[in-house]
């Protein structure tokens, strides 16, 4: 979530792809939990006082915010916080009807699932766990190590942007990975969800992704009626940072068709 800005469309992207790279500071250290007590003081500061309809609400940069799902009044919060732009990664959770009537640009990047068994989420952990650190001093020299485990040259490329070359104590990673190969079971899945939302919905994706497929639009309109489907060409999963003007342009003009029917 990020403070308030003029809505521009060629920035909304960068916006995304910035709150991404800001989500896992070089101030996080693994701990042996997720509780408040055992989150550094420079890795984030709670919002206080607590804003009504929120939860788990932490300030991690300057201009990037993260939290639990609020509730409707939560978003009403959040947007008098400042917030304009709410990226979300759930699955099986929409925003869209607890932010509907409030200015808040909604990005949805779902961790989906169906192509992540728990094996294979466990393997990808340890694969960063065994890469070797030691006298590490170049990103190219840990994706020629991590390339020993990992071939897809994509998926180490994202991996180690999760790599912290100048830790005080060496290099690191700035993910807890402990907590994910402990959690892995309960990461991956989707058990499914009721519930409908009746008003128009994007699914942009990349050509090039097997997430967002024509099987798939059944379960989709199921849920939302009035989907509109829209893909990027030449682009992978990771649209919104492959190709951010297209996704920025495409999220604009599908934004500014809702507000001329509403003003119709």
């Amino acid at each position: 979530m990020s403070p308030a800005r003029p809505f521009q469309a060629d920035d909304l992207a960068a916006r995304a792809r910035d709150a991404w790279r800001s989500a896992m500071p070089s101030s996080w250290k693994a701990t042996p939990g997720l509780d408040d007590a055992a989150r550094l003081p420079e890795w984030a500061e709670p919002v206080r006082p607590e804003l009504p309809g929120t939860e788990n609400l932490w300030r991690v940069a300057e201009n990037f915010y993260r939290g639990g799902q609020p509730d409707a009044t939560g978003f009403r919060a959040l947007e008098g916080l400042g917030i304009r732009t709410v990226i979300s990664l759930r699955q099986t959770v929409s925003d869209l009807p607890l932010a509907a009537g409030s200015g808040l640009v909604l990005v949805r990047v779902p961790m989906k699932s169906r192509y992540v068994s728990e094996n294979k989420g466990a393997r990808i952990v340890r694969a960063m766990q065994a890469l070797d650190l030691t006298n590490l001093t170049t990103r190219a020299e840990a994706d020629r190590r991590l390339a020993l485990t990992t071939p897809d040259p994509a998926l180490r490329a994202f991996f180690l942007q999760s790599l912290d070359l100048k830790g005080e104590d060496g290099p690191r990673w700035r993910l807890n990975l402990a907590v994910l190969a402990s959690r892995m079971p309960g990461i991956v899945g989707w058990p499914g969800t009721p519930g409908q939302f009746p008003r128009p919905a994007l699914f942009l994706s990349g050509a090039d992704s097997t997430y967002v497929l024509p099987e798939h639009r059944p379960a989709i309109t199921g849920h939302f009626p009035a989907a509109r489907f829209a893909r990027i060409p030449d682009t992978g999963h990771w649209l919104h940072a492959e190709k951010p003007r297209e996704f920025a342009e495409t999220v604009a003009v599908f934004l500014s068709a809702g507000r001329e029917h509403a003003a119709a």
